[in-house]
């Protein structure tokens, strides 16, 4: 600018500018009346009239009414939120860190990081590998849940998913692990562990079936000459039926299930048979690490036989599948509840309750840390666990099933952090985006739930970021009183009774016969609130045979 003696001066101004963005909300609950122990969904409408982008939208909520809640996030593939949330969460994105509190755990060698159901997951080597969090309050929960994925590499031997030793023996204040390929779960008290949780259907067995051997004729031309090229060959041809070997002189080439049957039957008789393995026998063979693995640690037993399948598949990769068990390729979630009040404790693969029992006991803690991937075996880690784990979590209460079975159902979608809250994320100016928040009615009240939104944007009006709905609910007609029955598994003799939830109060009973007089007595049997409906997991040998639902 121009002063009035002609000279040029110059001056500069700071101007700061601050980004501004209207937030509104609104919700619908819908159906509404919704019946007892269904779906209500309560949608939830973020809207940015701008003039700018609204940055880390976060959206929080509150229920009343007795509401089991899994969050369904509309703008992504969906997050499990329960509510309230973990207190300890190891997400395994390439550190032993707690998502949801301070219990850091310590990682150490043999732990490498993959591809897990959500994100990476841990990578045990299955001889040195775990993570170490020291002990602290939050890891002393008198109710508690833990839950994660699991993928096996190993089902021989015990290795331990999750352990928290307390005492001087091999009790845990909990713990998770696979036994001779049958998932465990306990707590403890100071008088010891027990009883146990167990689900038989973890992959265990190592005997051979017709589809492992995927090139017959390949397998059968390699074995036929009078004196085989390898000494694999000429070993199993040693030990061959005279039947099949009858087959074998006979054989053109093509399919031959007569064949294929009688090499299966033969092979499965071999690798039940004590060790194959010599090293001369097997110099010429290239075993892959989860054999040597097995081969280090002198097998013996099923372990053994697991082994011996191991070699055949290494001795022919071209002609047998190239893993050995189809199902140590999947993952699995598992969950362990126990509820101190009603002393039940419950175990869940996959959503699915596959056993509960009451426990007479509450759980006792003492400075052992808690080892993902491994336990406390005398004061070093021992019971290692070989292959994946991801988003292993621990909190302070039982969850029901209705949570567990959404938490497997959101799978790579994962849970909302941090538990309570929701990340949004970014909304544009002039537009919006959809959270449907799933909740179910456990009893009759009316359901009401708020919402309420907030941003790091400055947002001047702040009087419509919050929204409310509500919601009546009705029973269930009584021409659905029914109960279901379903074997558990193939391998136990627990069977799962379910029946629905209903406004008034029920209860399961039974009896031992329908002869009049018909005397029906309360079932002695640990309940679970799963989607829908109360499930029990009773033995099938009980003497009480006949059951009903029934209400006052």
């Amino acid at each position: 600018m121009w002063d009035s003696s002609g000279n040029t001066n110059s001056c500069s101004f700071t101007v700061t500018v601050i980004a501004q963005a209207d937030l509104s909300l609104s919700a619908t609950a819908s159906p509404n009346p919704v019946t007892v122990g269904s779906n209500l969904f309560y949608d939830v409408i973020i809207s940015n009239a701008g003039p700018c982008a609204a940055n880390d939208v976060v959206l929080s909520n509150y229920f009343s009414g007795g509401v089991e809640t899994i969050l369904t996030n509309a703008t992504a593939t969906g997050l499990g939120c329960p509510f309230p949330g973990p207190v300890a969460w190891w997400r395994a994105e390439g550190n032993g860190n707690d998502s949801a509190g301070a219990n850091n755990g310590v990682v150490s060698a043999g732990v490498g990081y993959i591809a897990g159901t959500v994100g990476q997951a841990f990578n045990f080597d299955g001889t040195t590998g775990n993570v170490q969090a020291v002990d602290a309050p939050a890891l002393r929960p008198q109710s508690f849940t833990v839950e994660g994925w699991i993928k096996l590499h190993d089902v021989t031997g015990v290795h331990v998913i999750i352990g928290k030793r307390v005492g001087g023996s091999t009790a845990d204040s909990y713990s998770m692990w696979i036994g001779s390929g049958v998932l465990f779960a306990s707590i403890a008290d100071n008088s010891g562990s027990g009883p146990f949780l167990t689900y038989p259907e973890f992959p265990r067995s190592s005997a051979l079936s017709g589809s492992d051997l995927v090139d017959m004729q390949s397998f059968a031309f390699t074995l036929q000459p009078p004196v085989p090229a390898d000494a694999v060959s000429q070993f199993i041809k040693a030990n061959l039926s005279p039947a099949t070997l009858a087959l074998l002189s006979a054989y053109a080439g093509g399919p031959d299930p007569q064949l294929l049957n009688g090499l299966i039957n033969d092979l499965n008789t071999i690798i039940n048979s004590g060790s194959i393995y010599t090293v001369p026998r097997f110099s010429g063979v290239t075993l892959s690490p989860e054999t040597q693995y097995i081969l280090g640690r002198n097998p013996m037993g099923p372990d053994l036989v697991h082994l011996n399948r191991y070699l055949i598949r290494d001795a022919y990769p071209a002609d047998f599948a190239a893993t050995v068990f189809p199902q140590l390729n999947d993952w699995f979630h598992v969950a362990f509840a126990f509820d101190d009040a009603s002393q039940i404790q419950a175990l869940y693969v996959n959503g699915a309750l596959v056993n509960a029992t009451f426990v007479n006991k509450h759980v006792a803690y003492d400075a052992h840390s808690v080892y993902i991937g491994a336990d406390d075996n005398s004061g070093s880690p021992g019971f290692f666990y070989q292959g994946e784990i991801d988003e292993l979590t621990l909190y302070a209460r039982a969850l029901t099933g209705a949570e567990v079975q959404g938490i497997y159902a959101m799978s790579s979608g994962g849970k909302c952090s941090p538990p309570s809250l929701l990340s949004v994320g970014t909304i544009p100016s002039g537009t919006s985006a959809h959270v449907t928040y799933s909740v179910m009615p456990t009893n009759c009240d009316a359901l009401s739930a708020a919402f309420s939104v907030s941003s790091s944007t400055v947002d001047p009006q702040l009087l419509n970021n919050v929204a409310a709905a509500s919601a009546l609910v009705q029973d269930v007609p009584t021409n659905l009183w029914v109960i279901s029955i379903e074997r558990v598994s193939l391998n136990n003799d627990l069977l799962r009774l379910s029946w629905p939830l209903t406004c008034v109060p029920s209860s399961l009973r039974t009896t031992t016969n329908l002869e009049s007089p018909i005397l029906w007595t309360p079932a002695n049997a640990p309940t679970v609130l799963m989607p829908g409906s109360k499930v029990s997991i009773v033995p099938a040998s009980e003497l009480q045979q006949y059951f009903r639902m029934s209400s006052p």
